[in-house]
């Protein structure tokens, strides 16, 4: 997407599908995050009423009933709360929608991708918030990034940024490998 934008030949339809495709992603972070009806986007009463799995949660507004772990279970294994990038996922929500041109677009997805990017840290993140982003494992997330922001003929300072985030990713994996021992 970027080289087509460098080069002058903007493939907008990609631009639209990493886009959108951002912003649902997100969108669906938020949902989860602050436990909103699947029905109608209000607050889910009792989802954040204790441990008990069996707990009964719903919503006042459309009437929406589920368990507890049949609804953690929904989004339990695809990684989709905020976490510490939360505020960066719903700095996009809002920014995207007020997106005019494929310049915005581009500029609303790259500050999104430099926190992602940063986000990867020497302390050694057990999950990256790219991961809540984009639904795949380390290895998945890896060529994605690549894909989206390097190319062959990378400047050797990109080349070197790139390098860096691999080694932080490689890290960040030791760590939860030996988390789960």
């Amino acid at each position: 997407m970027y080289k087509s934008e460098a080069s002058g030949l903007l493939d907008e339809e990609l631009l639209d599908e990493v886009g959108i495709g951002f912003y649902s992603r997100c969108k669906t972070i938020k949902q989860v995050t602050e436990r909103l009806c699947p029905d109608c986007s209000e607050v889910i009463q009792g989802a954040f009423d204790g441990n008990n799995p069996d707990r009964q949660i719903s919503c006042h507004k459309c009437q929406w009933i589920s368990k507890w772990k049949y609804y953690h279970l929904s989004y339990k294994t695809d990684r989709i709360h905020g976490g510490r990038a939360y505020k960066y996922f719903l700095a996009y929500l809002d920014e995207y929608l007020l997106c005019k041109t494929a310049r915005d677009k581009i500029l609303a997805i790259d500050r999104l991708m430099h926190y992602l990017h940063e986000d990867i840290d020497d302390e050694g993140s057990v999950t990256p918030a790219a991961m809540n982003l984009v639904n795949g494992k380390r290895n998945d997330i890896r060529e994605f990034i690549e894909s989206l922001a390097y190319s062959g003929n990378m400047p050797e300072q990109n080349r070197r940024l790139r390098n860096e985030l691999f080694r932080k990713m490689d890290m960040s994996t030791e760590l939860e490998s030996k988390a789960q021992k």
